[in-house]
């Protein structure tokens, strides 16, 4: 499900793997550690490799 908070796109996710990290809380939200997203994206990226995914990928590396 995709959404905004406060002018911000968010993802609202169901990752069926474990995470690496507990969850983060930022302002009330929980929130997947960076870590974690990085995992994500690889996954992504290994399965549509859409552009976004490589943009982001780099970003966070």
């Amino acid at each position: 499900m995709f959404g905004g908070i406060d002018g911000v796109k968010v993802d609202f996710i169901n990752f069926p793997y474990s995470l690496l990290k507990p969850i983060e809380y930022f302002n009330g939200y929980r929130l997947a550690s960076e870590l974690d997203v990085v995992a994500m994206k690889i996954n992504a990226v290994s399965g549509r490799g859409s552009r976004k995914d490589f943009y982001d990928l780099e970003k966070l590396c």
